[in-house]
């Protein structure tokens, strides 16, 4: 092989390995062997011989018969003294280096192009390699910040949870023992009845220091319109219920107790109920004699009223509970030692009691004063009217209800106990602390205040 075919092989290898190494496209690669194929064949004026060439349409030629070549005679071991000296190597030229075949020249340029391809790829291939490395470190600094505050986040929910839920068993706790209070109050409450109710058995069927009796009496009248009923006793139960018409029809139960029968008998001729004309109201007392009360005599008056609706009633006595029920009008009502329930009224109301509970139920209110000493005061009423609305006990407690869509501003204080406030609707307080509360509800309205020195306060919807 000559050194030109050698050179022209080594230019097909190159190319080859290019294409292998994925420096070249077949494309490329093949027009580059084109190429290598048509530089020989003009150096040589024949068709290619190697397995790339192609095939010419040139005419067949005859079967090839190799020459006989004669044999030379054999060679002596050690080069002749005559043989001529080995030339020596020329220098390689920067050109040649670059491109050692030279056939780069002849198809219009240089294999060092093709280096400069491979560097600007590898160039590419690094710069990608380091934006990727770039990115990789940034997702992973971001990932790590997520991570961070997410745990801060979630250390913040923990700690609040952990607070609301003290919040929420301190709460508890409040109710748990404001439940007791009641139930125990109730419980006393009930008691109280009971003693009374067996002390009024033991009066009227013989006590332990004497004789029991009672006798009734049916009373009735006519009321003025604007009229009130004045019911002046010095102790006994008292039971009002709201009628339609405008007569005051009274059934009171007379029960003495003295030292003896006679006493008692002489003791309950001498008392004497009576329903009687005052202007526009109608009084209703009782007159006991003056030897009432000697050697530990006493005297009980029991009333059920059927009173008109429009009717005012008024009511003072010293012992005794008050029910009233389905009354309209003003009502005003004072009891030293007992309880008062009013139900189903509606009007004014004022209403005081020195010993014991105080209780509103499903009442209407123009205006509204309760006022109790020890006992509590249990109120759900609706406002209807501009007020005044106050609610105030010393030693008790106090839960109020108010229906969810009324308008008021409220005032609630407890000196020595706590407040609880639960409304709906558009509750803006103005000032909470542990012992009052002070705001509008609904945009606000006529004012209710509410006050206890020694108890707690309860004010929902």
């Amino acid at each position: 092989m000559t050194p030109e075919e050698r050179h022209q092989e080594d230019e097909r290898l190159l190319v080859l390995n290019m294409l292998k190494e994925g420096k070249l496209t077949p494309d490329e690669a093949d027009e580059l062997l084109v190429a290598i194929d048509a530089a020989e064949v003009a150096e040589s004026g024949t068709a290619p011989t190697g397995p790339d060439s192609g095939s010419a349409a040139t005419a067949p030629s005859a079967p090839f018969t190799p020459p006989t070549v004669p044999v030379p005679p054999s060679a002596p071991s050690s080069p002749s003294p005559s043989s001529p000296p080995t030339p020596p190597i020329p220098p390689v030229s920067p050109d040649q280096t670059a491109d050692p075949t030279g056939s780069g020249r002849r198809f219009g340029f240089s294999f060092g192009d093709l280096d400069g391809v491979q560097d600007d790829v590898g160039g590419a291939i690094r710069d990608a390699l380091a934006e990727a490395r770039d990115a990789i470190n940034e997702g992973l600094t971001a990932a790590g910040d997520l991570a961070r505050s997410t745990v801060r986040e979630n250390r913040a929910a923990v700690r609040d949870a952990i607070r609301q839920s003290v919040r929420q068993a301190a709460f508890e706790a409040r109710n748990a023992a404001r439940a007791a209070r009641i139930e125990a109050r109730r419980a006393m409450q009930q008691a109280r009845v009971e003693a009374r109710r067996a002390a009024g058995s033991i009066r009227m069927h013989g006590g332990f220091f004497g004789s029991d009796i009672s006798s009734q009496m049916v009373l009735s009248g006519d009321l003025k319109p604007g009229g009130n009923l004045v019911v002046q006793v010095p102790q006994g139960d008292i039971q009002v219920t709201g009628t339609s018409g405008n007569k005051v029809e009274v059934e009171a139960q007379i029960k003495v107790r003295a030292r003896d029968g006679a006493e008692a008998h002489r003791l309950l001729s001498g008392t004497h109920v009576a329903l009687s004309d005052s202007g526009k109201d109608l009084l209703l007392t009782a007159a006991a004699p003056a030897a009432l009360g000697a050697l530990g005599s006493k005297l009980w008056v029991d009333l059920e009223i059927q009173l008109p609706r429009g009717a005012g009633l008024v009511i003072s006595t010293s012992h005794g509970d008050i029910g009233v029920d389905g009354t309209e009008g003003t009502h005003r009502i004072q009891v030293v030692r007992g309880d008062i329930e009013v139900s189903g009224a509606s009007g004014h109301f004022d209403i005081s009691a020195k010993e014991g509970d105080i209780e509103l139920d499903r009442c209407t209110a123009q205006t509204l004063k309760l006022e109790g000493d020890h006992g509590d005061i249990e109120s759900r009423f609706t406002p209807a009217g501009d007020g005044p609305f106050t609610i105030q006990t010393v030693y008790g407690d106090c839960e109020v209800t108010l229906p969810p869509g009324s308008a008021y501003d409220l005032e609630v204080s407890a000196v020595g106990g706590d407040v609880e406030v639960k409304l709906g609707g558009q509750c803006r307080p103005s000032s909470v602390t542990s012992h009052s509360w002070q705001g509008k509800v609904n945009g606000g309205g006529p004012a209710i205040k509410v006050s206890s020195i020694r108890g707690d306060i309860e004010v929902r919807s």
